[in-house]
């Protein structure tokens, strides 16, 4: 009987196997079904602008955010600028503020302070930097030796001495791990000696101030528009080092880092010295660490003989490591005569993209200028541009800053410009419809519809989601129910379209948003298509024959149950998932049965039967399984951790004492989520607390090693 069983099975695996191949050449890989996008994306479309203030409100305008969590004036809008004034013979500039509490839809009134009167150096007062921190306090700096703060969000300022003398900062900024208050100035030296920077720090939220650090910038001349920007336990002082040598400009862009709070500092060269003039010299930071740089270049480019076109340009440059190295300077824009004195706005959304933007004045006293943004990927290796036209606010006729950049607490950043119309220009009238100061999103918006002809998904429950590919893990996902899909204030970028259902999931393809774009698209579900085989060489069917005869043979001489090792791979679905474990190693249950589209009892049984057969190996913690390639000794010692656990270490590890609040901006994840992750890291001995106050901090463990992330 036995002999009889073998040789049966000997039978059918060799008839199977000629039926097979006599099948193979018709055969064809089926899917469930297709999907499409196309897309058309219409220019300066999206009109998303927001009138702040009338035209005579201020000149200057600064947009401001309060995007550190734990705030009490978190997603509070500032326009924040100045405004000339003559009283007599006596010229006076006073702040303004105009203030939002709804995120930017609506503004109070200007509110006009003399802030200045007897503390500035000049009498026309320019704004150099505005700082937020986790209180809610506002920081000015400008031409004077100390700087302004507001702890009633802009109701009131009063000033701050830091330096005594003819100095005045020139750039502030917030440590958002320990909350420490920066700020530095430039002094002048005799001639000979190198130049210096001066940088005091403050614990107590600006009322009294350490002693001076200086640093001395080796190799300049002298040194001006210096910046400073604190960011995860490190500070990074920036500047301009012009020289003027016969007639020939050569600048750089240099950095000084510390990491002991500015009691030793290390050189950076950004822009290495070239014959070009620099100015306009930007620093801002991202939620999650990342430093840029944005600064403007000047020079003449030959032509031909003894002839030259004046060639301005905008670059930026990124660190990535809290300036231990910089990128190399990336182009944001370059042009001639068009470009005339274009001053850089920079930002950082909080997915770390860059953000730029300039003003391009127009041809003629008639004509409208432009507003330019620029938008990069994560890594700024380049930049995408849109514009939009407008009349510019400008002073004797020149166009310097009329425009400016604020990052926003919802991955959005803002643009702020003043615009002036005459109704009569010969009599000077104003229109005060299209004239004053205004405000709308670096961003576009997505309408369309999905199309299934075919009924495909008239059975089963179907979502669009739009992957954002710089912001891993951030998705928008919509359910579909035949109505028009509308996406706003979305930031530009290429997103991938994928349609996700019980039948399986399907990339469409990608769809473009532009800043300020209406993106019209139109999603298709396609029938199931069947995809050609490649043909099977004939001369390899003898080979093949004569292999499964021996297969065929040794399966003869076995006895085996009715799933065994021999066998577990001719259901399809378990060899997809034994690939998948082996390409994400500590992959999750839900994680493995969410990605195949599977019920709980049939993603178990064929992951159990892997695991008895001896292909993969799971770790059970709680109510948790990790499932692991048996081969992957290595990985059994350490308890996995999910991706957003791994993002919540390395936040910590970049910025110790980071608050839970901080970490739920910087991840863009709820605080609830955030705290549920934080104390499982503190059970598993991966982070420790400390209440300070209202506020959780968080410090990484000392000699906690890191655990291998599911994906």
């Amino acid at each position: 009987m036995e002999a009889q069983s073998r040789t049966g099975g000997f039978l059918i695996v060799v008839v199977g196997a000629f039926l097979t191949l006599a099948s193979f050449p018709s055969a064809g890989a089926t899917e469930p079904f297709g999907a499409s996008v196309t897309s058309t994306v219409v220019p300066d479309a999206y009109q998303n602008v927001v009138r702040v203030a009338p035209p005579d409100a201020m000149n200057w305008p600064h947009v401001v955010v309060d995007r550190t969590p734990g705030s009490p004036f978190e997603g509070d809008f500032y326009v924040i600028g100045t405004k000339d004034t003559l009283q007599g013979n006596a010229l006076w500039t006073a702040l303004v503020v105009v203030r939002s509490g709804d995120g930017g839809r609506t503004f109070d009134a200007p509110r006009l302070f003399e802030a200045f009167r007897g503390i500035s150096f000049s009498s026309v007062v320019r704004i150099v930097d505005i700082a937020t921190d986790r209180y809610g306090f506002l920081y000015i700096a400008f031409e004077g030796n100390g700087i302004l703060r507001s702890i009633d969000g802009g109701l009131s300022w009063q000033f701050l001495p830091v330096f005594t003398g003819f100095r005045y900062v020139t750039g502030l900024s917030v440590d958002p791990a320990s909350g420490t208050l920066y700020v530095v100035a430039t002094t002048t030296t005799l001639v000979g000696n190198p130049p210096e920077l001066l940088v005091e720090l403050s614990n107590d939220q600006g009322v009294t101030w350490s002693n001076a650090s200086r640093i001395v910038a080796g190799g300049a001349m002298y040194v001006e528009e210096a910046r400073i920007a604190a960011t995860s336990g490190a500070v990074v002082v920036g500047y301009v080092a012009p020289a003027n040598v016969s007639g020939t400009w050569q600048g750089a862009v240099a950095a000084e880092v510390s990491v002991d709070r500015g009691v030793t500092w290390s050189p950076r060269i950004v822009r290495g010295s070239i014959p070009r003039e620099m100015h306009s010299l930007r620093m801002e930071t991202s939620p999650d660490g990342v430093l840029g740089f944005g600064w403007r270049e000047t020079w003449d480019e030959p032509i031909e003989a003894n002839v030259s076109v004046r060639q301005y340009g905008l670059y930026a440059s990124l660190s990535s490591d809290t300036g231990a190295t910089f990128s190399p300077p990336v182009e944001i824009v370059v042009g001639a005569s068009d470009l005339y004195a274009p001053e850089v706005a920079l930002a950082f959304d909080n997915r770390s993209r860059t953000y730029a933007a300039w003003s391009v004045p127009p041809a003629t006293v008639d004509d409208f200028g432009s507003l330019y943004a620029a938008v990069s990927n994560a890594t700024a290796t380049g930049f995408d541009n849109a514009s939009f036209h407008v009349s510019l606010q400008s002073r004797d006729g020149y166009l310097t800053a009329q425009e400016d950049l604020g990052a926003g607490t919802n991955g959005t950043v803002y643009l702020a410009w003043s615009a002036l119309n005459y109704s009569d220009r010969a009599n000077f009238t104003i229109d005060n419809a299209t004239s004053g100061i205004f405000l709308r999103s670096v961003s576009g918006v997505a309408e369309g519809e999905m199309f299934d002809e075919s009924s495909i998904l008239v059975n089963t429950t179907a979502v669009v989601e739009f992957r954002d590919p710089i912001a891993r893990g951030k998705t928008l996902r919509v359910p579909w129910n035949n109505s028009t899909i509308v996406l706003g204030e979305l930031a530009p970028n290429a997103y991938e379209v994928w349609i996700v259902s019980g039948l399986g999931d399907r990339r469409a393809g990608s769809l473009p948003v532009q800043p300020w774009g209406r993106t019209v698209f139109a999603v298709r579900v396609e029938p199931a298509r069947t995809v050609p085989p490649e043909p099977f060489p004939w001369f390899a069917t003898g080979a093949v024959v004569a292999g499964i005869i021996l297969f065929g043979a040794i399966l003869a001489g076995l006895q085996y149950t009715r799933i065994n090792r021999g066998n577990v791979f001719q259901s399809k679905l378990r060899l997809l998932l034994y690939e998948y474990v082996k390409e994400n190693p500590g992959a999750a249950f839900g994680q493995i049965r969410t990605t195949f589209g599977l019920h709980n009892g049939v993603a178990a049984h064929h992951l159990a039967v892997l695991e008895r057969q001896g292909y993969v190996r799971s770790k059970s913690k709680g109510r948790h399984r990790w499932f692991y390639p048996a081969g992957d000794v290595s990985l059994w010692n350490d308890v996995p951790l999910s991706a957003l656990q791994s993002s919540i270490l390395e936040a910590v590890r970049r910025a110790p004492g980071i608050g839970v609040r901080e970490l739920s901006r910087a991840l863009d994840r709820r605080a609830s989520s955030i705290g549920d992750n934080v104390k499982a890291l503190v059970r598993e001995g991966f982070l420790r607390t400390e209440r300070d106050g209202r506020f959780l901090r968080c410090y990484p463990v000392e000699g906690s090693v890191a655990a291998p992330s599911l994906p």
